[in-house]
């Protein structure tokens, strides 16, 4: 990492949310409404990384109907798993719901 690279990177709002995420300054980012899900999990995965034991990058959406609150996985990241991959994405959604 050069001092260039990490000052291209701190003005990029995606970089900048995960890296604050990644040093425990923030809880919590929510992103993509303006930027692809792509560019949102580049940002996630370079400033914080996966969880201890995670072997595949997924994503959910929770959604609130009345007094449900639901998860949808995984219409971004992974919208063709695999047979192998449908258990660990089931898994994980849970996990984080």
């Amino acid at each position: 990492m050069t001092i260039d690279k990490a000052k291209e990177l701190a003005s990029n709002h995606l970089y900048f949310g995960a890296g604050m995420l990644g040093l425990g300054h923030a809880d919590v980012c929510v992103a993509g409404a303006f930027n692809t899900s792509g560019d949102v999990a580049r940002a996630a995965l370079f400033c914080v990384g996966t969880a201890k034991g995670v072997q595949i990058m997924s994503s959910f959406f929770m959604m609130v109907k009345g007094n449900e609150i639901l998860s949808y996985a995984d219409g971004a990241i992974m919208p063709n798993p695999t047979a192998e991959e449908l258990p660990f994405i089931a898994a994980t959604t849970a996990k984080n719901h």
